[in-house]
């Protein structure tokens, strides 16, 4: 056995920093530091050594930046005196969290080894998990996952939720990024986000904090006694899950859809994954997740047992412990080495498109769920990628022959006018949209998104998440896409697009973008010309959602 005064062994740490944070070697109690392992806008988690017991743990800080910084120390001192009372609202709630998940023993929930006051602060040890989270999960399949797949998620998240619903607490924070899969053993419940919700109370009367695309039309009138929440505002959220996995995009936030049900019907989607991929789902799965996602909370399983008995949902048949949810998602799992990666031209690491989390009013004036229209049964409108030969075209760097040159430039100025005409057209023949009120800026609070590291391919360690990441599995860690440019290494030299011919021409509308991400994953169209263009979009959508 290690000596009690050694030292952790060397572990690889994602390269996360913040100036507040704890620098490595830092004792908390019996605890050290090892290095920061993510920050959100209301905490930062951090890999450590317990001393005492010999192993890795997570510890979670609160440190709500926005209100406190870090002063010589350990401690952290407020920016203001005014913000006092929602840092002290907060710490309360963080306490509360940490000793009610320390009541809970289940597989699928988070649990708590311990919490303690110090440093003007709290903390809170829980296990180290290796994995992923949902929504980085999703990224990496080619196509939507198997009912199967999903039903063995499901089961350890309604668990999860239902031992919170015995001790009379709701989650009202479920979302893709609060699912963790390990990648060996159930996947798990993160973050209750207490704090949150209490700093937001405590800084704006009758306000809501939550995930937009996730949150059900009840928790943005949490002060109205006409909508209450219950077991069902867990499952609305949890149907919005399962929703986004098989549309491969989040939903139309709740408050939307009251106004104007764009959101594709579930059964449409499900109906569109089976004639595009071959993948059915069945008529009790289907029907289940529609109810869960009416926008009305009493049409919605009043409780866990009456979603999972609606679902006929069962046991999985293999033991959770052993649960690989890569292995159990066949082919349609893309290992990210095997992906071939557009380098993107500002050489970082650009995080996946994050949910918005929000501090809103909790009620629309005017909007009462009697006016609420019934959903619309035609498909969301989706942006069709260009055409393959234009989009080859503008990817080549070949320069015309003298002689076309006159007669491309005269296409090129018609083409022009034409676009310019139809703008003009479209503007005109825009429809009014719905007067929607705006929340004012300054009751508004964005929380940072939590870092992400992408480490390179020589470290082939498992990716580690804010909330909470474990040592590594026993079996061979995949390895991780290599981010352009890394220390020591040379970026490898772009191929020129290839004039393919277009792929997923005979795609329906829905279906075509969910057809492109899938074929643009294969190695084989890497530069195919509308893939290309797809990954370009998709960087450019991912800088305007992170400015």
């Amino acid at each position: 056995m290690t000596p009690a005064n050694d030292p952790p062994q060397p572990v690889h740490v994602p390269a996360v920093s913040h100036i507040d944070a704890l620098p490595p070697g830092s004792r908390l109690a019996e605890f050290e530091v090892v290095g920061l392992l993510g920050v959100g806008g209301f905490g930062m988690v951090y890999h450590a050594f317990d001393h005492s017991l010999h192993r890795a743990v997570a510890i979670k800080e609160y440190m709500p930046a926005a209100l406190v910084g870090r002063a010589a120390g350990l401690s952290v001192t407020l920016r203001s005196s005014a913000d006092a009372q929602p840092f002290e609202a907060g710490l309360r709630s963080f306490i509360g969290e940490a000793r009610l998940l320390a009541q809970f023993d289940h597989p699928s929930l988070v649990k708590v080894f311990r919490f303690w006051e110090a440093n003007g602060t709290a903390y809170m040890v829980m296990p180290l998990y290796a994995g992923t989270t949902l929504k980085q999960a999703r990224a990496q399949l080619r196509r939507p996952p198997s009912e199967q797949w999903l039903r063995t998620v499901l089961w350890s998240a309604l668990g999860a939720l239902r031992v919170l619903h015995g001790a009379q607490t709701l989650h009202r924070d479920v979302s893709p990024d609060n699912i963790f899969l390990q990648d060996i053993g159930p996947p798990v419940l993160l973050d209750l986000g207490a704090a949150r919700r209490a700093i937001g109370e405590g800084t704006r009367h009758h306000t809501a904090v939550l995930k937009v695309n996730y949150a059900p039309v009840e928790q943005y009138a949490e002060a109205a006694s006409d909508l209450r929440q219950g077991p069902w505002t867990d499952l609305y959220a949890l149907a919005a899950v399962v929703h986004g996995l098989v549309c491969n995009e989040p939903p139309p936030p709740a408050t939307f859809r009251v106004l104007r049900d764009r959101m594709v019907p579930f059964e449409q989607a499900a109906a569109t994954v089976e004639a595009e991929f071959g993948e059915r789902y069945s008529p009790a799965f289907v029907g289940a997740v529609t109810r869960a996602l009416s926008i009305r909370p009493e049409d919605r399983p009043q409780s866990i047992d009456a979603f999972i008995a609606a679902m006929a949902l069962l046991p999985p048949a293999q033991p959770l412990e052993t649960f690989d949810w890569r292995a159990a998602s066949g082919d349609a799992w893309a290992d990210p080495v095997d992906l071939a990666v557009d380098p993107a031209p500002t050489g970082a690491a650009v995080p996946p498109p994050q949910e918005r989390t929000q501090v809103l009013p909790p009620r629309l004036p005017g909007v009462t769920l009697a006016d609420m229209p019934a959903p619309a049964t035609g498909p969301m409108a989706l942006p069709a990628p260009p055409p393959a030969a234009e989009a080859a075209a503008a990817g080549s760097g070949a320069a015309p022959p003298p002689r076309h040159r006159g007669r491309i430039a005269a296409i090129a100025g018609l083409t022009a006018l034409l676009a310019a005409a139809a703008f003009a057209w479209s503007l005109q023949r825009t429809p009014p949209q719905p007067d929607i009120v705006r929340t004012p800026d300054d009751q508004v609070i964005t929380e940072a998104p939590e870092a992400v590291s992408v480490p390179t391919a020589a470290s082939r360690e498992p990716a580690a998440v804010a909330a909470a990441t474990a040592p590594a599995s026993p079996r061979p860690a995949r390895p991780e896409p290599a981010v352009w440019p890394v220390a020591g290494e040379t970026a490898p030299a772009r191929r020129p697009v290839e004039r393919t011919s277009a792929i997923c021409a005979d795609a329906s509308a829905f279906g075509r973008t969910m057809c492109i991400h899938t074929e643009c994953q294969k190695p084989a169209n890497a530069h195919n010309a509308v893939c290309v263009d797809y990954r370009r979009k998709q960087r450019e959508e991912r800088e305007r959602l992170s400015n």
